[in-house]
């Protein structure tokens, strides 16, 4: 299985896991909850206590969605370490049309501003991008994440590219879409910071 279909697969699991589907969500729980060891910076061991505290499978999901929406950049790029899943060798049989688009050529470009559009507010240069910092204060918190993820993957699902211009620097906008786990969803070589032009040229033809 190709390495970009095997992403969409990833992406598509948590997805579904982050909509709700109880018997993917208790995979990635069982799986955790058996992990020997886990990158830094993931939290696993604060989350696997959180889950041996909940008494209920329900609440067990619950908390396990919660962490994941917080940290799933991060899970996406451990997902071999943290002893997820791996993809069935029918797995890229099992890939929508939609699913085809972000594996194939684009048909078109949706740019969009960074700073408070998709931020909810300007981020500094100098500004602390750990995930938690990125998801609660600069994203707008967990529910919002969710729901611009969803609609920057209904755009891919159609077929485009998504960029982004922005007055910010190009390396501040890359590292806090990476920090939510947005970097691969939007594409890293349309975007463009003040770095890529000079100071006279107009916010707007």
């Amino acid at each position: 299985m190709a390495s970009d279909e095997h992403g969409v697969w990833m992406d598509r699991f948590l997805s579904d896991v982050e909509g709700g589907h109880a018997g993917k969500t208790m995979q990635l729980v069982n799986a955790i909850q058996s992990c020997s060891s886990s990158p830094d910076g993931l939290g696993v061991k604060n989350l696997c206590a959180a889950l041996e505290r909940d008494g209920s499978a329900v609440g067990r999901n619950r908390t396990f969605r919660s962490w994941l929406v917080t940290h799933r950049g991060a899970v996406l790029a451990s997902w071999v370490e943290l002893g997820f899943p791996k993809p069935s060798s029918s797995a890229s049989s099992q890939l929508t049309p939609s699913d085809a688009h972000r594996t194939g050529s684009a048909v078109g470009v949706v740019v969009f501003d960074f700073d408070q559009t998709l931020t909810t507010r300007h981020v500094g240069v100098l500004e602390d991008l750990n995930t938690a910092t990125c998801t609660d204060r600069i994203f707008g918190g967990a529910t919002r994440l969710h729901m611009l993820r969803k609609t920057l993957e209904h755009i891919r699902a159609a077929g485009m590219l998504i960029g982004i211009v922005s007055r910010n620097s190009r390396h501040v906008v890359k590292n806090a879409l990476a920090a939510v786990g947005l970097l691969g969803i939007v594409s890293d070589t349309i975007i463009f910071g003040f770095e890529d032009y000079e100071d006279e040229v107009p916010k707007s033809y």
